[in-house]
């Protein structure tokens, strides 16, 4: 194994960690990379949660908590590494979480410009940009995510996958009169500011 080569990965995966918003709904796992290189599949087992920062998402049986597959594609460049993989969007890419409470299901979107590389027996995905919806059960938008995720697996160690979101809820019907009382109540707060002025 070339420790120089594999030295910088590591602590990138590293500083990508330490810069997790204390906010954010971090999961982990241990990654695997089929085949090793590009095309892959990245999948991830013993899925934890590292944090529930963001106070949104909460996982109450931890054992139905699941990460799926993604596919990375693209070609590698002369030393291994490249910075424009990229993976289809994947339907239920997290499950066995809730969102304000209600069950509810993470459909990845499509992700390009994803850093990833195959050097000396050891696969790498860092600090990778991704976004998606959140849906309940029966498929109703309930919100949407971004984060990002990284993954480095070296053969013969068990490796280390890493996923952050942050989610933003969708207004419902419920919440749409108080909104609009709430603007109401602004403008008529300004307009009775600006006569009093005059």
């Amino acid at each position: 194994m070339n420790l120089k080569i594999l030295v910088p990965i590591t602590v990138a995966t590293a500083a990508t960690l330490a810069a997790v918003p204390a906010e954010a709904f971090t999961l982990s796992g241990n990654p695997t990379y089929t085949p090793n290189g590009l095309p892959t599949e990245l999948s991830v087992t013993n899925e934890t949660i590292v944090s529930d920062g963001d106070i949104n998402f909460s996982v109450s049986d931890p054992t139905a908590l699941d990460i799926g597959s993604i596919f990375l594609e693209g070609s590698l460049g002369v030393f291994g590494v490249t910075g424009s993989a990229s993976y289809a969007a994947v339907s239920s890419y997290i499950t066995g979480f809730q969102f304000f409470g209600e069950e509810a299901i993470f459909n990845l979107d499509a992700g390009e410009s994803v850093l990833a590389g195959f050097i000396n027996d050891s696969n790498i995905t860092t600090d990778s940009r991704l976004s998606g919806t959140i849906v309940d059960l029966a498929g109703n938008r309930l919100g949407t995510a971004v984060g990002s995720f990284s993954s480095v697996q070296t053969a013969g160690q068990t490796g280390n996958y890493s996923i952050n979101l942050e989610g933003t809820p969708i207004p419902t019907p419920a919440l749409l009169p108080g909104l609009i009382g709430l603007a109401v109540g602004v403008l008529r707060k300004r307009h009775s500011q600006a006569d009093k002025e005059m």
